[in-house]
């Protein structure tokens, strides 16, 4: 009886390990991090801010970047639909578009940086509220785009980040 409960026991754990080996991939996903804002001056004056990030490919090769109206939508108006039309311009929700990285390889973290005038073909101000929103898409396969980093729903992935004053 011992022997037969220490066989089951030893392929239960040969289970566990072989299914948290592959954890780290099954979690993975095509996303943003790091994201640091700090002023960007014109003598004592902050006309601006930098947004350094680093951009971590899974599976998508393209990503557009901008910076969007933190908690626009209440919980009950988005859903994964309006949340990348939003994220693709639409209803106000991105305020600054920074770029569109095409070729990024997979899984190989690539680090970003822009400079944001305020007023300069956006409408930010110093100390307003916003998130960092990318938006991935393959161009392997035609895919809807993932997006990461918006505040609002419907699963809460982003963070706020209070604009450089």
């Amino acid at each position: 009886m011992a022997i037969g409960l220490l066989r089951t026991l030893g392929t239960a754990a040969l289970f566990v390990l072989i299914t948290l080996a592959g954890a780290p991939s099954a979690h993975a996903v095509d996303r943003h991090e790091a994201v640091k804002l700090t002023a960007v001056k014109k003598g004592k004056k902050t006309v601006g801010f930098k947004v350094t990030m680093r951009l971590r490919p899974d599976i998508h090769d393209t990503v557009r970047i901008g910076i969007g109206s933190a908690g626009k939508f209440a919980s009950a108006e988005i859903n994964a639909t309006t949340k990348r039309e939003a994220a693709s311009g639409s209803y106000g929700y991105i305020r600054a578009k920074l770029g569109e990285l095409k070729g990024l390889r997979q899984e190989q973290a690539k680090e970003v940086s822009y400079t944001v005038l305020y007023g300069k073909g956006n409408d930010l101000g110093p100390g307003e509220t916003v998130d960092v929103v990318t938006a991935w898409k393959s161009s392997r396969k035609d895919r809807q785009w993932h997006v990461f980093g918006m505040v609002d729903g419907p699963m809460v992935d982003g963070e706020k980040f209070t604009l450089p004053k």
